[in-house]
């Protein structure tokens, strides 16, 4: 049943909520950007499951069968042999992914870390001088624009540039002036990544429901939907990175993955994946 396990692992960690038949609902939430005091804590995602079944809300089991061809028969006897597998009386354990208990759902650590929240700094500690009124609220809509950057184009380095420039306004003789300009850059940040997250929503990362031997991670530099478009990409090599350092692979639905590099564990991965954002910043890491 390992390969239901990495079914669940890719549609959670590419945002998708799930409903599980006779268990209930894993949702993908988001958890705001938040300023206590003078400490400034990141955007982050956690998953919440209610016993309940949300009806809009695609089932595990028709997830199989939508994407992957089955017939609703063998999916749901696939179903509910995994059902009977992990479940253990009122727990439920999904390998690699987390534990449903009491109510609650508590991921792995190498779920949270590689998949929920792979970019998540520390809490900042910012100091100021003068009122505190114009700090926090420029401070809110900076951290805003950083969490709302990473949820939806993961550019780390721009939430990097942010907290930068908070600290020098802080440091520095703020006038009504410069906090009027602060809040309406951030906000015309905030509104263009708006835009463009609703105009190309990200991909949902799935994987086939065959069992693989070896886990394997990708870089995607895209899915498409013929052969044809898959050779265009790689021989237009937008990354810059060589034809020969790109790779397909068989991918839900029939579509074509181009991969930029295959690797043993998502750390590996995830610096290929940084290295390459400057180029891309839409790539994203896929596991099978």
């Amino acid at each position: 049943m390992e390969a239901i396990d990495k079914l669940l692992y890719n549609l959670l960690s590419s945002g998708e909520s799930v409903v599980l038949p006779e268990v209930g609902t894993l949702c993908v939430e988001q958890k705001p950007t938040t300023l206590s005091g003078k400490e400034v804590t990141y955007a982050s995602r956690r998953v919440r499951f209610s016993s309940r079944a949300d009806k809009s809300v695609r089932t595990l089991v028709e997830v199989m069968t939508q994407e992957y061809e089955l017939t609703a028969e063998l999916a749901s006897e696939a179903y509910g042999e995994w059902l009977r597998i992990a479940r253990s009386g009122s727990e439920l354990n999904i390998e690699g992914v987390g534990k449903v208990s009491k109510g609650f759902f508590k991921p792995t650590e190498e779920f949270e870390r590689e998949a929920l929240n792979p970019w998540q700094p520390a809490p900042v500690t910012l100091h100021r001088r003068r009122s505190p009124l114009p700090f926090i609220v420029v401070a809110l809509l900076a951290a805003g624009a950083a969490g709302a950057w990473w949820w939806f184009e993961g550019a780390e380095q721009r939430a990097e540039e942010v907290v930068a420039e908070i600290a020098e306004e802080v440091e520095s003789d703020m006038t009504e002036e410069t906090i009027v300009a602060s809040l309406e850059k951030y906000a015309e940040e905030l509104d263009v990544v708006a835009e463009a997250a609703a105009e190309e929503p990200q991909e949902a990362a799935k994987k086939d429901v065959k069992a693989v031997a070896t886990e394997r991670y990708v870089v995607v530099g895209g899915v498409f939907s013929t052969n044809e478009n898959a050779d265009k990409f790689i021989a237009e090599d937008a990354l810059g990175i060589g034809r020969a350092a790109y790779t397909k692979h068989s991918y839900a639905g029939g579509k074509i993955l181009v991969g930029v590099g295959v690797f043993e564990t998502p750390e590996e991965a995830n610096v290929r994946r940084r290295e390459l954002s400057t180029a891309n910043n839409t790539l994203w890491v896929h596991k099978y």
